[in-house]
């Protein structure tokens, strides 16, 4: 699927007993660096909440997958990752999308007034841009 724009799901196992922001309270939070001080903290703000004094510990990782097998692994409470990541890794077939569930859930639509595809936890958010300058080569500037 081809998107414009992207947006976050703070997720845990079906197993857990969060069901809500506030509950993440003095937890473990795994979250790729990126996220951190961008969708994961205004997420946070937005609620009233400061990412940093709630959380018990934030666990930052390199790769959203990564937050993912944390949460799975119960070596995390909660993670935070972009909403297609554990689409993406059931389709790899490295997981099963039933183990795990989003907190923190609302609706929210595209800019043409469809639903979004995934479940979120965070206002859509274009998703990143780049540019090239006239002199790289379109096909080096298409693979990046």
């Amino acid at each position: 699927i081809e998107l414009s724009h992207t947006g976050g799901i703070l997720f845990v196992r079906n197993d857990s007993n969060i069901t809500t922001l506030e509950d993440v309270k003095g937890k473990i939070l795994a979250s790729d660096e990126a996220s951190v001080n961008g969708p994961l903290s205004d997420t946070f703000t937005s609620n009233k909440m400061n990412l940093h004094t709630t959380v018990g510990m934030l666990m930052e990782t390199y790769e959203q997958d990564s937050a993912v097998f944390h949460v799975r692994n119960k070596t995390a409470d909660v993670g935070f990752v972009d909403s297609e990541t554990i689409e993406v890794l059931e389709h790899e077939g490295l997981l099963n999308e039933s183990e795990f569930r989003v907190i923190h859930q609302y609706n929210t639509s595209q800019d043409d007034g469809t639903t979004y595809p995934f479940p979120v936890s965070t206002p859509l958010y274009p998703e990143p841009v780049l540019a090239a300058l006239p002199h790289v080569d379109h096909i080096v500037a298409e693979e990046v």
